[in-house]
């Protein structure tokens, strides 16, 4: 939808190990380096990201 819409976005793919070092993984949208869905900055923070789609931002 962005895309179509000319925005720039990256879908980004990330893991981690929970509080009781179960295997969780996430995915978020952003546009220009800053989070537009799946959670705050903070909260992605502790995700590796494993894969990224779309464009990169300048």
């Amino acid at each position: 939808m962005l895309h179509h819409r000319g925005v720039a976005s990256e879908l980004k793919l990330g893991v981690r190990h929970n509080e009781r070092g179960e295997f969780a993984a996430h995915a978020w949208v952003s546009v220009d380096g800053q989070v537009l869905l799946g959670g705050t900055a903070q909260q992605l923070a502790a995700f590796a990201p494993i894969a990224e789609f779309g464009a990169k931002s300048r």
